[in-house]
């Protein structure tokens, strides 16, 4: 466990009729859509100390030593935490294919993968005014300080910082980018575009339920503003490809054990999607040719074919204009949708984010 001590601006969430203290109030919220979710028009500073949960691994016995100081920081998506970069260990399909970690070690990257606050072993935080993706900014950059200082008992002080990123998680990397370019030395952003479809916005309000009524037993502690997946069908036609590209067992155990998102990383989901422009380091977009949520256009295939497009015209690749100074490269992982790595190309998925970093020089 990281104790961090984080500021941050968060906004507030404006719903005066409605109780968010209660299940009912925060499934009014949801099923208002984007005119409720969308008044964010004051500021609400929050701090204090929060409890991050993470794992440490060191690079594997025998891998190449020349990179013992260039530290992976692995951040996950929604509803995931950091067991994602492990291929969902003790799912049906095995981990072996999916687990990133294991792979980066091998090749003699130190990895801290955390739990974003709210998610996993972190802290539960209140999910209405604290778990906004402002504080989650400020907590990832704290702990990528520490990285840098060697203040963390249990890694070396890093040379390099790199981040990994999905989905929600790569947006936070995005803004932290923005506001503070010096944080990380490389970013590989998977799950990402610089373009988060309204429509799947839209439909996500409709797919999530208070998690402590979607599983009571797991969730039942939680506040109301903590929310799951209420539907396996309706998580699985926006995050993953056609049903030959993924493991349909390993898709029932992502939905089976799935973690939270809060009604605040909704409803400031948007806010870490900005141009750096001073952002000079290493930047890989890898994003599944048919994300639903990250291309869509509807952030579903329930709702028809999903596609980011081909080569330099796709949506990943014109990302390149939110990182305008950066050495900026794309790669469309085919047949793969927002799960970027829970589909059968996630080998040459992780395979071509190692390679961006070794040609790169980390």
């Amino acid at each position: 466990m990281i104790s961090v001590r984080a500021t941050a601006n968060n906004r507030v969430v404006f719903a005066p009729t409605l109780d968010l203290t209660s299940p009912s109030g925060v499934e009014s919220l949801l099923s208002s859509g984007a005119g409720a979710l969308g008044q964010l028009v004051e500021f609400l500073p929050v701090s204090g100390t929060y409890q991050i949960a993470a794992k440490y691994c060191r690079p594997a016995s025998g891998a190449p030593s020349g990179r013992s100081k260039h530290v992976q920081l692995l951040l996950h998506g929604v509803p995931y935490n950091s067991s994602y970069w492990f291929g969902l260990p003790g799912n049906p399909d095995g981990s072996e294919n999916y687990d990133w970690v294991d792979y980066a070690t091998k090749q003699g990257y130190p990895v801290l993968a955390i739990d974003d606050l709210g998610a996993g072993e972190s802290q539960k935080a209140n999910p209405i005014t604290e778990v906004q993706q402002p504080l989650q900014e400020a907590i990832l950059r704290k702990i990528a300080s520490m990285l840098r200082a060697g203040t963390l008992s249990f890694a070396p002080k890093a040379d390099k910082v790199i981040f990994i990123g999905h989905s929600l998680g790569s947006v936070t990397g995005n803004g932290i980018a923005t506001k503070y370019p010096a944080t990380f030395d490389a970013m590989i952003l998977t799950g990402y575009s610089n373009t988060l479809v309204q429509a799947g916005v839209g439909l996500l309000l409709t797919l999530l339920t208070p998690a402590q009524l979607q599983n009571p037993a797991k969730f039942g502690a939680l506040a109301p503003g903590y929310l799951a997946f209420g539907s396996s069908v309706g998580k699985r036609n926006s995050y993953y490809a056609e049903d030959d590209s993924f493991s349909a067992a390993l898709a029932q155990w992502d939905f089976d054990h799935q973690d939270t998102i809060t009604v605040g990383q909704i409803v400031t989901a948007f806010s870490g999607l900005q141009r750096a422009d001073q952002f000079r380091g290493d930047v890989l977009a890898l994003t599944g040719s048919d994300d639903a949520f990250f291309c869509g256009p509807t952030g579903t295939r329930a709702l028809g074919p999903q596609s980011c497009g081909t080569g330099e015209e796709s949506i990943p690749a014109k990302s390149k204009s939110f990182f305008p100074v950066a050495n900026f490269e794309y790669y469309l992982a085919p047949n793969t949708s927002h799960a970027t790595t829970l589909h059968y190309s996630t080998p040459d998925s992780i395979c071509e984010a190692h390679d961006f970093l070794a040609r790169n020089g980390y």
